[in-house]
Parts: structure tokens; sequence; C-alpha cells
């Protein structure tokens, strides 16, 4: 959501607004490093001042944000994790996997919801299949590594105070209606 235009803002304003005002500063950051045109411009805003290790640093997160977003495309974010898997990075591999194959089960399901019930079904069949998918997972995840890790729109769940969490959480939710 940080790299957004406008959701960040949202974000960033509901983290004032419950008095978490590091975690606010913290998104908007992320916002200029993460969102591809502004991080550019960040990034050479940095190397003109003098500060080429910081510019190294943005280029960075705006290509692990651009890498998670190839991840959530169905076949290409399977086949990047083949690449993960390939060159010895199993982390890498299981998040592409997951995400890629949520993007999938999230599209087929809109599919179905829309020819069952056109927009409407598309939209509670695609956040149906996202909250089943993310609930298996998180069940799955925590049997596998003996503690509560909750996956996507269950991820507030780790710290529901956290107004920055409870907004990411709530966006994995509206964007399905996108895909």
């Amino acid at each position: 959501m940080d790299a957004y235009p406008g959701f960040s803002q949202l974000k960033s304003g509901v983290q004032f607004a419950f008095g978490d005002f590091k975690g606010a500063w913290q998104t908007q950051i992320n916002f200029t490093r993460q969102c591809p045109v502004i991080s550019q411009a960040r990034s050479a805003i940095e190397v003109a001042a003098g500060d080429p290790d910081a510019a190294l640093e943005t280029q960075i997160e705006c290509a692990k944000f651009l890498s998670r977003t190839v991840d959530a495309v169905p076949v290409v974010g399977h086949l990047k994790g083949f690449v993960h898997r390939a060159v010895g990075d199993e982390d890498g591999y299981v998040a592409a996997q997951k995400s890629a194959t949520r993007s999938a089960a999230i599209a087929a399901y809109s599919a179905i919801g829309f020819v069952a019930g056109g927009p409407a079904g598309a939209a509670f069949g695609g956040i149906g299949m996202a909250a089943q998918y993310d609930f298996t997972v998180s069940c799955i995840d925590s049997e596998n590594k003996g503690e509560f890790s909750p996956y996507g729109m269950f991820e507030f769940l780790e710290d529901p105070k956290d107004p920055g969490k409870c907004c990411d959480s709530a966006w994995k939710v509206p964007r399905l209606c996108r895909k």
C-alpha cells in the first residue's frame, strides 16, 4: 500500500489520527522510496545532494516493490518463483508461489462470480476466495512454523492495535476488485 499515491497518504493519515506519528512518517518515506516515478526523482535528488549510497538504497527499495508486484501476476509470478528456487532462494520461491496462486484463485473465482451474478458476484467471489486462501495459508503456515503466522488480509492480527497493519490488511480486500 505504501507505494501507491493517494492510498499511502490515506494510510499515513489514519496512522497520524491514531497517534502513530512515527508510523505515519515511515509510510511517507516508504512511498518516496517505493513508488516508481517518485523514487526515481528521490534518487536523483539524493545523487545531486552527494549521497549516492542513499540513492542506491532508494533504487533497491523500489526494485523490491516491483519484484513483489511481479510475484502477484499469475503464471509470471509462478515462473519467477521457480527462478528463485533455481538460485537457492527458497523464501523468494515460497513468496512468489503464494502471491501468484492467490491472484490466480481470486481471478478464477471473480470470473465465476461474474457469470453467476454480474459485477456484484465477481466482487463477492473474489473477496470470498481471498479470505479463504489467506485463512488456509495462515493455518498451514502457523502449523508448519509452530506459531501463529497470519497471511494476507489477516496480517493485522499480528498487532491489531497498529493502524498501519490494519490499513495494509484492509487494502488487500478492495484491491481484489481491480484484478
